[in-house]
């Protein structure tokens, strides 16, 4: 089974472990989740979910993790018509679904669904990116590529193509 998380109050610039809880980076909680609806997502955030819950899912949200999920937001062109100001707040509404009762599964359900097929590679190719960003895939970040992949029913040669693609971008000599 995978990880519950929990929100945190005030500034967090990365994931931190305190007790028995995990806490997601929010920046100046405001106890509301800014006007994100609980029960469906848009295709926009479902992308950002994707992002934050492949950083978050090893319990270590690294620099590069995080600035390779700006880079991915400022420069992509499934990202032309999202507005960068609400990354904050969908970062958040991940943070309090993930904290819920059904945790990663549910979001993960909840990318599936909120996404047309024309995004769901691009969802998965975003996870392996971010998962690729410190070069360095743990357990827990396999098992989510899977499960994701799994629930956006891709096809396991283009999921092999797609990881490759990542892997081979983040090579240093």
């Amino acid at each position: 089974r995978m990880r519950r998380f929990k929100k945190t109050a005030g500034f967090r610039s990365r994931l931190t472990r305190r007790g028995s809880g995990v806490y997601l980076p929010v920046a100046f909680w405001t106890g509301k989740l800014c006007g994100v609806a609980m029960n469906k997502i848009s295709p926009h955030s479902a992308l950002i979910y994707t992002m934050v819950i492949a950083s978050a899912i090893d319990a270590d949200m690294t620099d590069s993790e995080l600035v390779r999920i700006g880079q991915l937001v400022e420069r992509m062109p499934a990202f032309d018509e999202y507005d960068p100001d609400d990354l904050v707040a969908d970062s958040e509404a991940c943070a309090e679904r993930l904290a819920g009762d059904d945790g990663v599964e549910a979001v993960i359900r909840s990318i599936g669904e909120a996404l047309p097929p024309e995004l769901r590679e691009t969802a998965y190719a975003f996870a392996c990116e971010i998962v690729a960003a410190d070069r360095h895939a743990n357990q827990e970040e396999l098992r989510f590529l899977e499960v994701l992949a799994d629930e956006l029913k891709l096809d396991p040669l283009a999921v092999a193509a797609i990881q490759r693609g990542a892997r081979a971008r983040h090579m240093k000599l």
